[in-house]
This record gives C-alpha cells, sequence and structure tokens, in this order.
C-alpha cells in the first residue's frame, strides 16, 4: 500500500523504514568491520623504515644549494665515466649552473642574456662544446633541474 508524503516528510523512507534506524545500524557495523579489520593491518614501523618509506628530508634546502649540489654530483659522474672539461668548459658549465639555479631551465636563447653574452653567446658556446653542446643543455636540464 503506498505511503503518503507525511510518511516520507517525517524521516521514513519509500518502504515505509525510519531512516535513523538504519543510519545507526550502518555506523554500528562500520564500527564493527574496523575493529576488526584495522589491527591486522597495522604493523610497527621504526623510524629508519618511516624515514626510507617517504624518503622524508628534515630541512628545507634551498633550490639553488640543490641545484650546485647536483651539479657536483654530475661533474663526478662524468669524470668517473672518463668525461672531462677543459677550463673553458669549465666556465661555461659554471655559467649554465648558475643560470639553472635561478632559472630553473637553459636553453640556446638564454646565451644572447648576461653572463653568456659578455662570454661570446651562442656562437662561443657552440665553439667550445661542438655539436655536444644541446644535448649536454638538454641533459643538465634534466639532472640540475629535476
Amino acid at each position: 500500500q503506498p505511503l503518503d508524503e507525511g510518511v516520507l516528510a517525517e524521516g521514513h523512507d519509500a518502504r515505509g523504514i525510519a531512516v535513523g534506524h538504519r543510519v545507526e545500524a550502518l555506523a554500528e557495523e562500520s564500527e564493527r568491520i574496523l575493529a576488526a579489520d584495522v589491527p591486522d593491518r597495522i604493523r610497527e614501523v621504526d623510524d629508519e623504515d618511516r624515514r626510507q618509506a617517504v624518503h622524508r628530508q628534515d630541512e628545507l634546502v634551498p633550490y639553488a644549494d640543490r641545484v650546485r649540489e647536483r651539479f657536483g654530483q654530475w661533474l663526478g659522474q662524468q669524470a668517473g665515466q672518463g668525461r672531462h672539461f677543459t677550463a673553458e668548459q669549465a666556465r661555461w658549465l659554471d655559467m649554465i649552473r648558475d643560470h639553472l639555479a635561478t632559472s630553473v631551465e637553459i636553453d640556446t636563447d638564454d646565451f644572447s642574456y648576461t653572463p653568456f653574452a659578455e662570454a661570446g653567446g651562442l656562437g662561443r658556446a657552440r665553439d667550445v662544446f661542438g655539436d655536444t653542446l644541446r644535448p649536454l643543455l638538454n641533459e643538465l636540464n634534466e639532472v640540475l633541474a629535476a
């Protein structure tokens, strides 16, 4: 037999069941499931596990410092692979590093600006690095600005 609108407005669903009783029953069932299930899923985690899991750093490091640190690591990797740079290339690499520390990215267009322009700009950079200039910039963008 159909219910009238008054019954629905008083807190019953279309079947005539009091809504409040269903909500209470659902809450009790949820608590029962959580009480049974959660302890089985929890295991004790020591501080070292937690640090490794989230790779947490205890202090914030300024971006420029992070770029310099990554640059030093990158230079070490290059030396380990037998790749060495001339004094002039090292000077250019330092300028590129400093640029990345403040601009997040470097492209050949940036060689039109200070300090690159004063050192000869894109033409000189191409003389110094040859065909490796563009791949080098891509690599440094990836490694230092990551």
